[in-house]
């Protein structure tokens, strides 16, 4: 009982220090070392980037702030991931592909004669806003 009536302050510290140790076991369990490797890729060193800062927001602003700068910046960085990269997968002529489709004889005659005009190009990936000027220009 003397210790509850004397010592209550100190034993709140004992919570809080057992607490924050917890803390740091827990995130120093849940740290991957090798993904620290992936940090040599510059691919990888911009999705850090965004792990970092909203982390840094987290800790200094607030966790909603937090949140929408990590959607910003992830918004940001699949725009510029989709900027860069080509939609364009492979491109046949039409002499090197033939579709599955059943044709007449008259139509197979056209194909092979018209077949280096005919290019047939598949694509990948999404297509928006961002990559349909690349993609126009790539097809003209």
């Amino acid at each position: 009982m003397l210790a509850v009536v004397f010592l209550t302050p100190l034993i709140a510290w004992i919570l809080t220090v057992s607490l924050a140790a917890l803390l740091l076991v827990i995130g120093y369990r849940m740290m991957d070392v090798h993904s620290f490797k992936l940090l040599k890729s510059k691919d990888m060193c911009l999705d850090f980037c965004v792990i970092i800062s909203v982390v840094i927001v987290a800790n200094t602003i607030s966790l909603i702030a937090a949140s929408g700068l990590g959607v910003l910046l992830a918004v940001l960085l699949f725009i510029s991931e989709q900027v860069h990269s080509s939609n364009i997968k492979q491109k046949s002529l039409g002499d090197q592909r033939f579709s599955k489709h059943l044709r007449t004889a008259q139509e197979i005659d056209i194909l092979k004669k018209e077949s280096q005009h005919n290019v047939i190009v598949e694509l990948q990936g999404s297509l928006f806003f961002g990559t349909t000027d690349q993609l126009f220009l790539t097809l003209e």
